[in-house]
């Protein structure tokens, strides 16, 4: 459990502008409901911070950085 929430983690540090849940669980081999639940907790515990991408020009979506890369 804990090796995959450190890859999901490290994986959400490498772009500035931020990561979407699909394309850390395409990056993790892990389904999304997976990767979601693992950010739900892991910005909960404040190892990773969240906001929400209105320029998708459709339903919002959220971004997903580490609390020093955020833009």
């Amino acid at each position: 459990r804990r090796q995959r929430q450190m890859c999901i983690r490290d994986r959400a540090q490498a772009p500035e502008e931020g990561c979407t849940c699909e394309s850390l669980a395409a990056q993790a081999g892990l389904s999304s409901v997976t990767v979601r639940r693992y950010l739900t907790y892991l910005t909960q515990q404040g190892e990773v911070v969240s906001r929400v991408n209105y320029d998708t020009g459709g339903r919002p979506s959220l971004l997903y950085y580490l609390p020093n890369g955020r833009p």
